[in-house]
């Protein structure tokens, strides 16, 4: 039988990566990466695609940044379907 997963406390900031036990002692060569996943809403992917001065320069970084995964929910590009 599976045991379950530990529970680490969690950063206010959402970053959990500088809480690594002996147990992932194997996760220690990736903690200089910060993965930052980005889920867009309906108006922050309309405003970046048509290049919408609503959109904030910081904002416009992050979905840029490589490092960063921009997630798109289906549901997000339905509703751009159905405002057109």
């Amino acid at each position: 039988m599976k045991q379950p997963l530990k529970q680490r406390p969690r950063s206010g900031q959402g970053d959990d990566y500088h809480h690594i036990s002996e147990d992932d002692e194997h996760l220690k060569d990736f903690e200089e990466y910060k993965i930052v996943r980005i889920l867009l809403d309906t108006h922050t992917i309309y405003w970046y695609t048509t290049g919408d001065p609503q959109l904030s320069a910081m904002a416009q970084a992050a979905i840029q940044d490589t490092t960063n995964e921009v997630l798109i929910s289906p549901a997000s590009l339905w509703e751009i379907v159905i405002i057109r």
